[in-house]
């Protein structure tokens, strides 16, 4: 297996944020090769791996922000209420 590295920088500001980055960006072509070789059958292929291939990439995203606002507030309770049902501690 090869080396997987990579390198990415990204920003924010607001509610947008950008990435920008890449992976193996030094990798010519990751090829793997398989074979065996018996007196009975034998076989040589060789493939090419997509993930450990060089890459790119750019994102882009934008944080909505949405819901009612509401303030916290310290609520006015009476403390001094006798019933089990409405007393608060």
């Amino acid at each position: 297996m090869p080396v997987s590295y990579g390198l990415s920088a990204s920003w924010s500001r607001n509610s947008w944020r950008i990435e920008a980055g890449t992976d193996n960006p030094f990798t010519n072509c990751a090829k793997y090769r398989n074979w065996y070789a018996s007196n009975a059958y034998s076989y040589n292929t060789t493939s090419i791996s997509k993930t450990s291939s060089r890459s790119a990439y750019i994102k882009l995203s934008y944080t909505i922000d949405f819901g009612k606002k509401t303030s916290k507030e310290n609520a006015d309770i009476n403390k001094t209420i006798d019933s089990a049902i409405l007393k608060a501690n």
